[in-house]
Formats: structure tokens, sequence, C-alpha cells
């Protein structure tokens, strides 16, 4: 060890002071990427701390992206992610945060210019029920009904977005002591929703068509189960989309286990032709959740849950326990351009040729590697040379400038289930992708000992 954590005594409580300890060694260049922490044993020795308070220190600085730990391998400071910095202020090229660009086809400034026009438009300003404005309903339910979802107006509740959606229901859905289930590879806002409620995920594997239904079947043969939630759609981050026999089987095995299934179809946006959804098959117990943020820009935090009747109550509560309702500016924004499927269809198709441009980038440019791809996604995923680690990867990557997230941010629990990257290929262009697909291919063509040294 080749550094000392030095306390804030100022600071309380002390698992905090071990967080910030950590943070100010890293600022300081005196804790670099891939350098080894003590073990909770040795800190709380050295430190005169409890062991307790340590190890809280350290899942702290683990939460912030500050450090990584191993099984049987010990705890790593790690190249944290900032994703509030846009590209250009760190000078790192940027293939970790999923941005998207801007559709051209869109005319934003016509559709502002168009509501300022109405004579009630302070409406939109206005309480709204928590459910959403019925008329955002009405266009909601058109629109989910065009995806292949069988729906009505009342079953739809409008939110803040996909994550909002995943707050309001696990807020207030599952409270039966059931477990919280979902690929044991998953979206980073789904682990965020649970650390903030307090639900433990538990994962699943999966391979290249998504969750694997025989080991959930397992699962839920030898603990209860409250809810399974899935992405079967582009899945983020491995891009697996799973087949309507997969679905069909996770709807039955759901029926005989008596779970729910919130499923995630944030990505389905961009697939012009999609499977019918796993609501399909069990409409009775499947949460449904879709936005237009994947296609139409981050900032668009519109979202649409589709449930049971029977449910639609317990949803808005939980809801309305947030943020009481959707903004009703950016949902009549969603609803302006859903409410025209043509012009909507030509805006969907031009990201997907953008998409499917980039796309092209990678596989020609990373083809001796295994990448999975799919032309309508907006991130690949790259199963890394047998030589190399995905921790290893993720330093040696940040030390060439390109920006990938650390795989720790998607696995569910301690264990990474495999060595690979996901690479967002949506906040760089064409030309900037290709000389950093490059760099990749270089890196990854010689064993990570041969690379240049980290410290």
């Amino acid at each position: 060890m080749t550094f000392r954590i030095e306390l804030d005594s100022t600071l309380r409580p002390r698992y905090v002071a071990v967080a910030d300890a950590i943070a100010r060694a890293m600022a300081r260049h005196e804790l670099l990427p891939g350098m080894r922490l003590p073990t909770h044993r040795a800190l709380a020795d050295e430190l005169g701390l409890a062991l307790a308070t340590v190890s809280k220190g350290y899942a702290e600085a683990e939460r912030q992206g500050l450090i990584e730990s191993f099984v049987g391998r010990g705890t790593f400071a790690a190249a944290a992610v900032d994703q509030s910095l846009p590209p250009s202020s760190t000078g790192l090229v940027d293939l970790a945060v999923h941005q998207i660009p801007i559709p051209q086809h869109l005319d934003l400034q016509a559709l502002l210019q168009r509501l300022a026009s109405w004579p009630h438009v302070e409406d939109l300003l206005a309480m709204q029920p928590s459910v959403g404005a019925q008329r955002h309903r009405q266009g909601g339910a058109a629109w989910l009904r065009s995806c292949g979802l069988d729906t009505s107006p009342e079953q739809i509740i409008i939110c803040n977005g996909g994550q909002h959606a995943m707050l309001a229901i696990m807020a207030s859905i599952h409270d039966r002591g059931g477990a919280v289930v979902t690929e044991h590879l998953t979206d980073p806002s789904l682990k965020a929703v649970a650390a903030l409620l307090g639900r433990r995920l538990t994962g699943v594997p999966m391979d290249a068509q998504g969750m694997d239904i025989d080991a959930l079947d397992a699962l839920c043969r030898k603990q209860p189960v409250a809810l399974v939630v899935c992405t079967p759609n582009l899945h983020n981050p491995t891009n697996a989309t799973m087949p309507q026999a997969r679905r069909e089987a996770l709807a039955a095995l759901a029926r005989k286990h008596d779970f729910t299934i919130l499923e995630s179809d944030i990505y389905g946006v961009m697939c012009k032709e999609r499977l019918p959804p796993v609501a399909r098959f069990a409409p009775e117990r499947t949460l449904f959740v879709a936005s237009l943020a994947k296609a139409i820009g981050p900032g668009l935090k519109v979202g649409y849950i589709h449930a049971p009747l029977e449910l639609v109550e317990q949803v808005a509560a939980g809801l309305r326990l947030s943020t009481w309702m959707a903004a009703p500016l950016g949902a009549e924004v969603a609803h302006q351009l859903i409410s025209v499927p043509r012009q909507l269809e030509r805006i969907l198709q031009a990201q997907r040729e953008e998409a499917a441009r980039r796309v092209a980038v990678v596989s020609s440019t990373l083809a001796e590697f295994r990448v999975r791809i799919d032309p309508q996604s907006w991130h690949v995923w790259l199963q890394l040379p047998p030589d190399w680690r995905s921790d290893e990867f993720h330093h040696h990557t940040e030390a060439l400038g390109i920006r990938i997230a650390p795989l720790g941010a998607f696995a569910v629990g301690r264990n990474i289930p495999a060595h690979a990257a996901r690479l967002c290929i949506g906040a760089v262009g064409p030309a900037e992708l290709q000389v950093a697909c490059e760099q990749l291919a270089r890196l990854m063509s010689k064993p990570p000992y041969l690379s240049f040294p980290l410290v």
C-alpha cells in the first residue's frame, strides 16, 4: 500500500469520512486506478474504527463508483464515471453514458409554438390527476396498442420516465416479503431504485436470448418471489432480445409461482418489428413500462405504465408518494409526438438508420472480436478476449481517453458473471466512434500484461 487514508476528524458519521478519505486520495492521485485497498480488518485496525464502520464506508465508496470489490480478490480503486460532465469537458470519448443524438427530423420549435398558441396553455402548469390527464392516457393507450399491447386508457398511468415508473411500482405493489428478481446483469437505474427502497435484488442467469426461465423456475422453488423485472427487447447491457416462446414461458411461470412481472420496454421504442410483449400472455399480472426517451432524447422524461385495472390505484399511490403526478408540459410534448403516428414513425426510422450507421462502424472495426449487436440499438455488448478481465479493461480504456461504464454497475450481487463491456454509441459521432473502436481493437489484440502499466 503506497498511500495513506487520512480521515477528516470533523466529518460525521465516520463511515462517510472513510468514503470521503478515499475520494480525496484519488483526487490527489495518491490512490490510482487499479490499486488494491487494504482489507476491511486491516483498515479498521489502522484507523482505530469498528470493523462494521469500515465495511459501511467501503460500501458507500463503492456506491459512489470510487472502488470495486471482487470476491476472493479484494477491493480496488476504480476509474469513476462522472455522468454529469459532457465529453468535451473531460477530453474523454464517452462510451459510458446511454445518450442519443436528438432527431434531426424533430421540429421541436414548431411543436412548442403550437402549444404556446393554445387559449388555455396555462393548464399545462395546473394540477392533474395523479394517473395523468385523460387525453394523455388516451394517447398513451393508442401508442401502446400500436406496439402490440392490449390496453385501454383506464389502464395507463403517466409518469416521469422509466426510472420513475420502476420506483412507483416497486414502492407500491410488492410488500409481501418475496424476492425481487431480475437478470444477473441489469440496468443500473433498477439497482438504484432497489437500493433507495431497501429492496435486495436477486440475479437470475441469462444467455443470448435473455433471462434463463429454467433457472428462474429453480429459484422460485427455493424461495418465494414477489416481482420479476425483465427487459425483453434490446436488454441493457447485453442487447439480448427474448424470443416469443420464452416470453410465453415466463408468463406461464408467473402464474405457476404467483409472482408479478415488471416488463421494461424502454429500449423497445427503437424496434421496428416487435414481438408480442410478455404482458399479452399474462395481462392480469404484468406491469408494462414504455417511453420515448431512448429515441427522442433523455430530456423527455415521460413514461407510460400499463397496469391491470385492479392495480392502477396502487401504482398511482406510489407515484403520489414521489412526485404526485407527471409534469403535464412534458406529457403534452410526448402526446403531440405520438398523436401523429406517421410523423413519429419517420422520426423513429431516422433514428434507427442513425443507430445502424454507428453499429456498422463497430461491427467492421471490431470484426475479429465477439460483439453482440443489433442495428436498432444504441449500445453494443463486447465480449473480452480470454486474457482480459473487465476491471483491467475498464482501467486501460480510461487511460486511453475512452470512458466506459464499469461492469460492476450492471452486476446484481458481488460476482461478475461475465468479462465484457457495454459500449454506448449514441453520444459520439461515427468518425469519433471509429477512432475509439480502433483504439479498443489495438488494446485487445495483446494481453493486458503487455499493455502500458497502470502505475
